[in-house]
């Protein structure tokens, strides 16, 4: 191989690195500055003052829709200066004005990127209507090698500049007005109402609540019952009720058919009355209605009602001395300490009263407070007419036949399972072709004839089988008498006196001895007798 060949060879290499190297390039802060001057990481609207902007248009194929500050409210210019969610209008502004550069991408025309027919233009004004930034906002960039797929950024373009390939994703970008609302108009539990009227051209029929399932419609007849399934429907209405849109607030009544309206009202335990008037329906086959609520504050509790919610004063007792058997040293000096310790006096019945008489008054003031709060929170939203889904109308415009059906009738004969016949009797005829005799015309009574005396022939009656059962042998108990002892004093009988004995012989000491003896042998034969007598059940003798 010559000197030239190799030449060659390596000019061409080098030609096939600079080419690879310029096509992998990724611009940086080092890239050379001739896309007006981006760079990665760059903010798009990093020049762009936030409380400037008074007014964004934003115009798409789904249509056009604007949202302005006036008077220092965000509304939807476009659906009749309707409140805007300012939540939604200050993420959207915080979201593009963070928006960076992720890279500025080479070759290839706008409709490669979707920024040609079927992009969204963002046109950001401020108080005098000068233009401040425009954005186009193109195709999102498909996530490469991601098992369930996903955006990686969008291609936009800001102003005059070239397609730039950002981090934001641009989701929220409003593509319509209802976009920029909150479409939550009313939720309210079916807990917390006791009754539901709905007064329509074809009467007016009342749903009441029993407890929190079970539903019964006012004025039934004795062959009707409520339809469950649609009374819950009723009371559950109000429950996360939304709406689609807003009509046109210079529209009259008599065009939306809410001259004619179907009100329905919802009662609630806090006192408030909430009214929806449905009318018409509207172009899309939904309704327009109209929402209010009403409060009327009970009567303040009197002293008579606190009164009969404090039980009367014990009557005094009388005061009584008892002595527990069981008391001890320390239980009394345990009742000495206690007694010492000082004790808050009772309150009297009127102190109690007046008591509850401020819980009372402080519950009823809070609870009138609160509902009050209710009903001024619905005050803007009941000067608009609003354009709710058919199917959440539908069980505001229930009649009376759909909320009332007829019982089921039950033929028991006609169910009742036949009993099986003996044989050798006659079938009975089968409900409904029971035969009836024709009657019979009974002739003329004559007067002069003489009076017929029909006598029935003796019913013969068989008097009651007697049965006479056995005679029961009954011994009769034992009767033991017990006859209760009787006493019987002995009189002492004075042994005879011993012939006086000299003092301090042996004699006198046996005699001493011998009359002590027969006076202790007297006693024993006495009290032998009477033991013999109990024994036997025999009343003893008195000895003389």
């Amino acid at each position: 191989m010559n000197s030239k060949t190799i030449v060659k060879l390596l000019i061409a290499l080098l030609v096939l690195g600079g080419i690879a190297w310029y096509t992998q390039q990724e611009p940086g802060k080092d890239a050379d500055p001739s896309a007006n001057g981006i760079r990665n990481g760059d903010e798009v609207l990093a020049d762009l003052e936030l409380n400037d902007i008074t007014r964004i248009e934003i115009a798409g194929p789904d249509g056009t829709n604007t949202v302005a500050n006036k008077d220092g409210n965000w509304v939807v210019d476009s659906l009749h200066d309707f409140p805007a969610d300012f939540d939604k209008v200050r993420d959207n502004i915080i979201e593009w004005s963070e928006t960076k550069v992720g890279d500025v991408p080479r070759g290839g025309d706008d409709a490669e990127y979707g920024l040609s027919d079927t992009a969204t233009t963002v046109i950001m004004k401020d108080q005098a209507g000068k233009t401040l930034a425009t954005l186009l906002v193109g195709e999102a960039r498909e996530r490469k090698g991601a098992q369930f797929g996903g955006n990686d950024g969008r291609y936009i373009k800001v102003d005059d500049s070239p397609v730039l390939l950002v981090d934001s994703n641009f989701d929220a970008l409003p593509s319509q007005s209802e976009d920029w609302i909150t479409k939550d108009l009313l939720n309210i539990q079916s807990a917390d109402i006791t009754a539901v009227t709905i007064q329509g051209t074809n009467g007016t029929v009342t749903v009441d609540t029993k407890d929190s399932s079970a539903y019964v419609v006012n004025g039934l007849a004795e062959d009707e019952e409520t339809t469950t399934a649609n009374a819950g429907r009723a009371h559950r209405a109000l429950q996360n009720l939304r709406f689609n849109s807003v009509a046109n607030p210079s529209t009259d009544d008599s065009s939306l058919g809410l001259d004619k309206a179907t009100v329905f009202t919802a009662k609630t335990k806090a006192g408030i009355d909430y009214l929806v008037h449905v009318g018409n329906e509207s172009s899309d086959g939904n309704r327009y209605a109209r929402i209010d609520a009403t409060y009327i504050a009970p009567p303040a509790p009197t002293r008579a009602a606190a009164e009969l919610l404090v039980p009367p004063d014990p009557e005094p007792e009388e005061a009584t001395e008892k002595t527990d058997e069981g008391s001890t040293d320390s239980d009394a000096g345990a009742d000495a300490e206690s007694t010492d310790e000082e004790q808050a006096p009772e309150k009297t019945r009127e102190e109690k009263v007046t008591e509850k008489l401020a819980e009372l008054t402080k519950t009823h003031e809070k609870a009138v407070s609160d509902a009050n709060e209710k009903v001024e929170a619905l005050t803007d939203k009941k000067a608009w007419t609003y354009v709710l889904d058919s199917l959440d109308v539908e069980p505001l415009r229930f009649n009376r036949s759909e909320l009332v059906s007829k019982k089921e009738e039950k033929d028991e004969e006609a169910n009742a399972t036949p009993q099986p016949v003996p044989p050798g009797l006659p079938l009975a005829p089968p409900p409904g072709n029971t035969l009836t005799p024709k009657p019979t015309t009974p002739p003329p009574v004559n007067d002069a004839a003489p009076k017929r005396t029909v006598t029935t022939p003796p019913i013969k009656v068989e008097p009651p089988k007697t049965v006479v059962s056995e005679p029961v042998k009954v011994t009769p108990p034992k009767k033991s008498v017990t006859t209760p002892p009787v006493k019987v004093e002995i009189p002492k009988s004075e042994p005879p006196s011993p012939p006086p004995v000299p003092e301090g012989t042996d004699s006198a000491k046996d005699a001493a001895t011998e009359t002590t003896d027969t006076a202790n042998k007297t006693a024993a034969d006495g009290s032998d007798k009477t033991d013999a007598g109990e024994a036997a059940g025999q009343k003893p003798q008195e000895t003389p």
